[in-house]
């Protein structure tokens, strides 16, 4: 009987403690966020013409081409150990390394051993000055480099982007974000892995209310584990927070979905 007795209460006071959650993460209010990178912009596709922006992945052998036709881009980028702020084809230094047999990281490697002459070769952003500049920008930190915040903010400086307002900074890992954070409040951040984990593990407790979303922008694939990714439940917190979220990369035959979602952007290969 103690033991039943016990178990009620327990019971009882989880069952308030989670309503009290709820209703507290609930009654939080939330503005919407001003900032230039947001600034609304019709953008034709295959489908029709769209408010949401498609951002194309340019790699070091499109990047040229892509420049000139390309109005929203994403790059992927990473640090070398000579301080050098590059970008790379993610799956080309993925498979130069297999087949390498390269264990050390991107940022423990000098840019020269990096490069190697080959089309899809990493590239150095500030040789693309004058190009950025009219671009909107979603980079994407690769790895996590222990000078990353300083070399990116003095590359930005360099290039004339350092207010920040054409470009997204994410990286899969917390420290990148954080630190640059840190330096650059004003600076747009999308979502790292760990944070997408804590969302989408609160949203399966029914918790979503009391998850802190630190990023402005939550970005991510339509499926989560095979799953969907952007669910009713989520949407819903997104539009109360005022948050935007871009969805991709997409696959093939995906963009009718995401647009039908109505985000904000859709990156594709």
């Amino acid at each position: 009987m103690r033991l039943l007795i016990a178990t009620i209460i327990a019971l009882t006071v989880s069952l308030a403690f989670f309503v009290m959650v709820k209703i507290w993460g609930s009654s939080q209010p939330y503005g919407e966020y001003s900032h230039p990178y947001f600034t609304p912009a019709t953008q034709q596709t295959t489908q029709g013409s769209t408010d949401a922006l498609v951002f194309k992945i340019l790699t070091p052998q499109s990047l040229t081409e892509g420049l000139k036709t390309e109005k929203n881009i994403y790059l992927n980028i990473a640090i070398t150990s000579d301080l050098k702020l590059i970008i790379i084809d993610k799956d080309y230094e993925a498979e130069k390394q297999f087949v390498k047999k390269v264990t050390a990281k991107l940022h423990s490697r000098l840019f020269s051993d990096i490069t190697d002459g080959t089309p899809n070769a990493a590239v150095l952003v500030e040789n693309y000055k004058n190009q950025l500049k009219d671009k909107k920008i979603i980079f994407n930190m690769q790895d996590n480099p222990l000078q990353g915040t300083t070399v990116f903010v003095d590359t930005m400086k360099l290039i004339g982007l350092d207010a920040g307002n054409n470009f997204l900074f994410i990286s899969a890992f917390d420290p990148p974000s954080k630190d640059l954070k840190s330096q650059q409040a004003t600076y747009i951040y999308g979502t790292s892995d760990p944070e997408i984990l804590r969302i989408k593990a609160l949203e399966s407790l029914y918790l979503i209310e009391a998850s802190t979303f630190r990023a402005d922008v939550v970005i991510h694939p339509l499926t989560y584990f095979k799953q969907p990714f952007f669910t009713e439940v989520l949407l819903n917190e997104l539009k109360r927070r005022h948050k935007r979220f871009i969805i991709g990369p997409l696959i093939d035959g995906e963009m009718n979905h995401a647009l039908a979602l109505k985000p904000f952007g859709v990156i594709v290969k």
